[in-house]
C-alpha cells in the first residue's frame, strides 16, 4: 500500500476552558501560539471568551490553497491525567480516497507514547479517531510547542508516523481548576510557571506565593501596584481589565489595585485546584472613647508604602482586599498579595458561626495582621465630625471598643 496520511485538525477535551479578555501577542511569555487571522493580536474581548470557541478544534492544519492557515490554541490538563484527543486525518492509497481501518497511536517526541492504539476507519479518504492521552507529566509545568507524531501500524506491532501535528501547548495544573471561575489565559500561564515542578498542594502554595512575598520590585506578570494613583486614570479593579491595560498608556499600566493582586493570587491558586476566600478589609466603625470624646473608625494608615512596582503607594485605606486560605489542619490563614504579608492563622471558625465559612461573614483579623499592616487607625470624633487620628496601641488602654479590621467574605475561587 502506498499510503499518504496527513492530520487535519486536533481537538482535546481540555481539563477547562481558557478564557481571553485579550488576544495575546505571538509567543507571549514564550507559549506558542497561533490565532486566527480573524482575531489580531490585542484585540479586546468585553466580556472574555473562552478560545477555541465551541465546536472548534485546538489545532488546524493549513490547507493547501492556504485559505485557512494554522491554528493552535493551549489546552489545560491536570497531571497525570489521561484526556481524550479527537484526530481527523486524511489518507490515500496512491491517487485513490482511502476506504479501510488503520490503526493509529502519537507519539511524543522522545518516542514514548502519548495517545493509546486506536483503529481509526476511513470512509473517502476520511478518519477520525478519539484517543486518550498517555504519558502527560506528573507535576505542574508548561508543555510549549510540542508535537505529536501520528504513526500507522504496518504489521507485527510496528508502527512509523506518517505525519505530525503542533505545534501545541499544554497547561498541566496540580488538580482540576475550581469549578465556576473564568480564569484566563495570562492566569494559566502564570499559575504553571510559578509554581512548575510542584507536586503537592504545599508546593503549589510556595511557587506562587513566592511570586508575591517579598513585594516584587518589577512583578513577573508585569502588572504594578497603584503606581498611577496621583493620575486621572481609573485604576484597575479586576483581572481582564489589568491584563487590557497593559496595551494601553503608562497610567493604564500601571494601574492595578490591590483587588486585581489579590484575585491574581487567588486565581492562581483555583488554576490548580486550591479554594481560597475573597476578603474585604475595613476599619470596623463600633464607638470607642478617646479623651472623653465620642469616636469611631473611618480607615488606617498602612506600615508600608511599598508595594509591587511601586515604592510609593497610598500610605490610608479605607478598605483593602487579601485573602484567606482554609488549609490542611482545618485552620483559615490571612494573606496578602500586595504587600507580600503572609501567613495570620484565623483559626478553624473565623466568623465565629459554628458552620462552614459562607459569603457574606464578617471574620476577626488576626492581631498579627494588624500589627504588620497597621499604624493608626483614621478616626472622627463624633460629637463634632473632627478628625482624629490615634495609635490603636494608644486608644486600647482607654477604651473597651478599640479600632480594628474587620474581614468580609466576598467570594469563593
Amino acid at each position: 500500500m502506498a499510503l499518504s496520511l496527513i492530520v487535519d485538525s486536533i481537538t482535546f477535551e481540555s481539563d477547562a476552558d481558557i478564557y481571553y479578555a485579550r488576544i495575546p501577542n505571538f509567543g507571549q511569555n514564550g507559549v506558542t501560539y497561533l490565532r486566527s487571522p480573524t482575531e489580531a493580536a490585542r484585540h479586546h474581548f468585553n466580556p472574555p471568551q473562552v478560545r477555541p470557541a465551541f465546536g472548534h478544534p485546538h489545532w488546524v492544519r493549513p490547507d493547501y490553497l492556504a485559505t485557512h492557515p494554522k491554528v493552535s490554541w493551549p489546552a489545560v490538563f491536570v497531571r497525570n491525567g489521561a484526556p481524550m484527543v479527537e484526530a481527523v486525518f486524511f489518507a490515500k492509497d496512491g491517487n485513490t480516497k482511502l476506504n479501510q481501518q488503520l490503526n493509529m497511536k502519537a507519539v511524543w517526541a522522545n518516542g514514548n507514547d502519548a495517545t493509546d492504539e486506536v483503529a481509526v476507519n476511513f470512509v473517502n479518504g476520511i478518519g477520525t479517531g478519539l484517543f486518550a492521552m498517555e504519558n502527560l507529566p506528573n507535576t505542574v509545568q508548561v508543555m510549549d510547542g510540542v508535537s505529536l507524531r501520528w504513526q500507522v501500524e504496518q504489521g507485527n506491532g510496528n508502527f512509523a508516523t506518517e505525519d505530525t501535528s503542533g505545534p501545541h501547548s499544554f497547561f498541566i495544573t496540580y488538580d482540576f481548576p475550581q469549578f465556576g471561575t473564568d480564569f484566563y489565559f495570562e492566569t494559566y500561564d502564570w499559575a504553571c510557571r510559578w509554581a512548575a515542578g510542584a507536586g503537592t498542594p504545599n508546593q503549589v502554595l510556595a511557587g506562587i506565593w513566592g511570586e508575591f512575598s517579598p513585594v516584587q520590585q518589577q512583578h513577573a506578570s508585569g502588572l504594578v501596584y497603584w503606581k498611577n494613583h496621583h493620575s486621572k486614570v481609573a485604576p484597575a479593579q479586576d483581572v481582564p481589565t489589568a491584563i487590557q491595560y497593559q496595551d494601553h498608556g503608562l497610567n493604564e499600566r500601571r494601574a492595578s489595585s490591590c483587588i486585581v493582586f489579590d484575585r491574581l493570587f487567588m486565581d492562581c491558586l483555583g488554576v490548580h485546584g486550591i479554594p481560597s476566600y475573597e476578603i474585604m478589609l475595613e476599619a470596623d466603625q463600633n464607638f470607642f472613647i478617646n479623651g472623653g470624646n465620642l469616636c469611631m473608625a473611618t480607615g488606617w494608615e498602612a506600615t508600608t508604602v511599598v508595594a509591587h512596582g511601586n515604592a510609593n503607594a497610598p500610605d490610608h485605606w479605607g478598605s483593602h482586599w487579601v485573602t484567606l486560605l482554609p488549609m490542611a489542619n482545618g485552620n483559615y490563614y490571612l494573606y496578602d498579595p500586595s504587600y507580600g504579608l503572609a501567613a495570620y492563622d484565623c483559626g478553624n471558625d473565623p466568623a465565629n458561626t459554628g458552620s462552614p465559612l459562607a459569603v457574606g461573614d464578617t471574620i476577626d483579623i488576626p492581631t498579627g495582621y494588624e500589627v504588620a499592616a497597621v499604624v493608626a487607625f483614621d478616626c472622627l470624633e463624633v460629637t463634632n465630625l473632627a478628625p482624629l487620628t490615634t495609635a490603636a496601641t494608644q486608644v486600647a488602654s482607654g477604651s473597651p471598643n478599640q479600632p480594628k479590621l474587620k474581614g468580609t467574605v466576598l467570594r469563593r475561587v
